[in-house]
């Protein structure tokens, strides 16, 4: 999914891999997926399992363009920033 200037939403997935840019990413009630995110806040992940994340990595045309539209900074990715609604104490629902 190209740029996105608001909130994105993905429930009820499973195996699924997914290249997201966007302003904010909320998950819910999924599992074993993988996310290649730009995302300008945390994400918000609940009762989901096994989900892994990496920077955003796509190239395509006009990309570039894109992103500045909406006004992100390639330079601020919040990838790696997780908030787990539905966490435990030692243990991670995400990588």
């Amino acid at each position: 999914l190209g740029p996105c200037q608001s909130s994105v939403v993905i429930r009820d997935c499973e195996e699924c891999m997914f290249w997201v840019a966007t302003q904010q990413l909320r998950v819910n009630n999924s599992h074993r997926c993988k996310f290649h995110l730009y995302s300008r806040t945390e994400a918000i992940i609940e009762t989901s399992t096994g989900l892994s994340f990496a920077p955003w990595a796509a190239r395509y045309a006009h990309c570039t363009a894109q992103f500045a539209q909406v006004g992100f900074d390639a330079k601020t990715n919040f990838w790696n920033a997780v908030f787990d609604l539905s966490g435990v104490v030692g243990h991670s629902n995400w990588s």
